[in-house]
């Protein structure tokens, strides 16, 4: 190092020395400006800035590529279709960032259509679609409805000479916000208690009621109905409440009985009441009765014979009392499904001995040898002789 020193200050005379106080008042950046300004003094313009030019352009090149590439690429503006409509016709994953993104400075179709974000899921099969948010619907009120119920004790009792049935039921009530269709209380007999596996049931009497309005009541239900018998035997009774709407009979409640009965039917039936009247003379009697009916499905029944009959106590189902006959008389033969109506007829009179009786009517049907005892009626206070 030492002769290129040596030459260096042979070829080159150091420049005077700087006092210190010179360089502490004269600031160095100043000098070096200086010294770069007289270094580029004489060098052509294109020379000294030449990289400058040539890293411009090649600037402004990637921006017309990137340009003519986006043109192509995507189709052409409307003016009022969004980026976002644009680019699900593309089915392309990477859609969703560059929906997503901010518009990339220098791009005119980016900043003319500006991107807009997803507002629901996507379906990569059938291409990205936006989907709108939709505004929470307000809870709907629960649809109107019929509540119906039976409340307190009910009973039945049946009439078997005039073939009818009282229902009695303490209340109904529909607590629903919807009036109900037709109602009926229906009473039925089945082999089994009610709801079990039932087999063989019978419909004995119906009690028709209008329709009950919301937040209603039907209170101290009571009437009398036609009875229909079902065949003998023992049975569960029940009754049920029963909507007749148009879609037809709906069982909705029902009170089931704990003790069966027994029911006897009668072949044939006396129908309705009947009285009687003696001759002042007693040379006769009057007996008058509504109907006696024959309840068999088919056939023809044999004679039919009736009997006013005198009892010490009131002639229930024991038909073997000691007592009087005092008089009698035979129909005839009765068809199946008919009917003796209206019978009024002055009969041969015998007199009893002397005493207070209960008159009883009685209905006998002759078979095989012998006369068979179906029906009776009874007057209720005794009558004395």
């Amino acid at each position: 190092l030492e002769p290129a020193t040596k030459k260096a200050e042979k070829t080159s005379p150091s420049p005077p020395p700087v006092p210190v106080s010179a360089t502490k008042t004269q600031p160095a950046h100043k000098e070096s400006k200086t010294s770069e300004t007289r270094k580029s003094e004489g060098i052509p313009f294109f020379t000294q800035h030449g990289k400058r030019i040539a890293a411009g352009a090649a600037v402004i090149l990637l921006l017309i590529i990137g340009l003519i590439i986006g043109t192509n690429h995507y189709p052409k503006s409307t003016g009022t279709t969004s980026l976002t409509k644009q680019l699900d016709s593309v089915d392309n994953p990477w859609n969703t960032a560059l929906a997503e993104a901010a518009p990339i400075a220098g791009d005119p179709l980016l900043a003319a259509n500006p991107p807009k974000p997803r507002t629901g899921p996507k379906n990569w099969s059938k291409g990205l679609r936006p989907v709108v948010a939709k505004t929470p619907e307000k809870a709907k009120p629960p649809p109107p409805t019929v509540d119906l119920r039976m409340i307190g004790a009910s009973s039945w009792q049946t009439d078997n000479n005039k073939l009818t049935v009282r229902i009695k039921l303490d209340q109904i009530s529909n607590k629903g916000s919807k009036r109900s269709p037709p109602l009926s209380l229906e009473l039925w007999a089945s082999d089994r208690p009610y709801p079990d596996k039932v087999t063989k049931s019978y419909k004995l009497g119906e009690y028709k009621l209008k329709s009950l309005g919301p937040k209603k009541r039907f209170r101290d239900l009571s009437r009398t109905v036609p009875y229909t018998p079902p065949p003998n035997g023992t049975y569960f009774t029940s009754l049920h409440l029963v909507t007749r709407g148009p879609e037809g009979k709906k069982f909705v409640a029902y009170q089931q009985y704990d003790q069966p009965e027994t029911f006897a039917f009668r072949e044939i039936a006396l129908v309705g009441g009947f009285t009687f009247e003696t001759n002042p003379r007693g040379q006769g009697v009057k007996v008058t009765f509504d109907e006696i009916a024959n309840r068999r499905a088919n056939g023809t029944s044999g004679t039919i014979r009736i009997q006013l009959f005198l009892s010490k106590k009131p002639l229930i189902k024991d038909f073997n009392q000691k007592g009087y006959i005092i008089a009698d008389y035979q129909l005839g033969q009765l068809k199946a499904g008919n009917a003796y109506k209206n019978f009024s007829k002055w009969l041969h009179y015998t007199p009893p001995a002397r005493g207070t009786y209960y008159v009883n009517l009685i209905v006998s049907e002759y078979d095989q040898g012998t006369y068979l005892r179906h029906d009776h009626l009874s007057i209720e206070k005794p009558i004395k002789f």
